[in-house]
């Protein structure tokens, strides 16, 4: 049932209150909610859009860290992302073929794929560069439009590519994930992960730890899409244990903590005197 209607200041504080819960809301689902109609929520949208509160997707909106452009987005969370591609390098033996999803997390595994014997697709040109320069793997790169936002190349040129292609191991950069299932905020960015599961016998997914318990505006697939999950959350972590309920394989990364420089020497100049 559709609740009273509100002051548009309230009505846009219940909005952005809904996104801090869920991380992405729908044009429907806010109409429901707040009993507006759908051009006043749309409008509602376009506000705090412009004041940076939210991101627009098509049929909703996202919270501004739901999708973040690749050039921030490659800069946080370095060492666990690290540690997550060295142990998720692993699966990879020489002969394989394998699929690296243009994700900041999957782009790790750069460094610590086989060096040869192996083939590597990827929809990420800035995959592709880097391995092109340090390894004697071949290298494939996917056709379609460039999203700038993520420098990934998506679209329907991209899925017809896959129907073609068939690979050992796919890994997926996951943006949001829960019992529920894998979800992404933009509609061509999760069409395109789609196609890329189905072009996998074996897909792993890749997150840091501000992934899990999340879902996002488009579904992607169940977590039966993925023979694994390899994050830095510990496996006491509540969403990960949600998720090994529900039946997904879960492989916990111990991230390396930084040497306190500074304090070890103060330490030393101390004992020294």
């Amino acid at each position: 049932m559709k609740s009273t209607k509100i002051l548009p200041s309230e009505r846009r504080q219940q909005i952005l209150r809904l996104l801090a819960t869920s991380g992405s809301v729908s044009v429907n689902e806010l109409s429901e909610i707040t009993g507006a109609s759908l051009a006043t929520i749309h409008r509602d949208l376009e506000q705090l859009s412009a004041t940076g509160r939210l991101v627009r997707v098509h049929g909703g909106a996202t919270s501004p860290d739901d999708d973040p452009p690749a050039t921030s987005e490659r800069r946080r969370n370095l060492s666990q992302k690290r540690e997550i591609a060295r142990v998720a390098a692993q699966s990879v033996e020489p002969g394989h073929v394998v699929f690296l999803e243009a994700s900041s997390t999957v782009a790790r595994l750069t460094e610590f794929l086989p060096k040869s014997k192996i083939i590597v697709v990827t929809n990420d040109p800035e995959i592709a560069l880097d391995l092109a320069q340090n390894s004697s793997n071949e290298v494939i790169v996917l056709g379609g439009t460039l999203r700038s936002q993520t420098r990934s190349i998506v679209g329907q040129m991209t899925v017809a590519l896959l129907r073609d292609i068939r690979v050992d191991i796919a890994f997926i950069g996951v943006s949001a994930i829960s019992e529920s299932g894998l979800t992404s905020v933009n509609l061509i960015e999760a069409e395109t992960k789609r196609a890329i599961l189905r072009s996998a016998s074996r897909a792993i997914g890749l997150a840091t730890q501000d992934k899990l318990g999340r879902s996002s505006l488009t579904p992607i697939g169940s977590l039966d899409e993925l023979a694994m999950l390899v994050t830095d959350a510990p496996k006491t972590d509540t969403r990960v244990r949600s998720l090994i309920d529900a039946g997904l394989e879960v492989v916990s990364v111990n991230v390396p903590q930084k040497r306190k420089v500074r304090g070890d020497r103060e330490r030393r100049s101390s004992a020294s005197r």
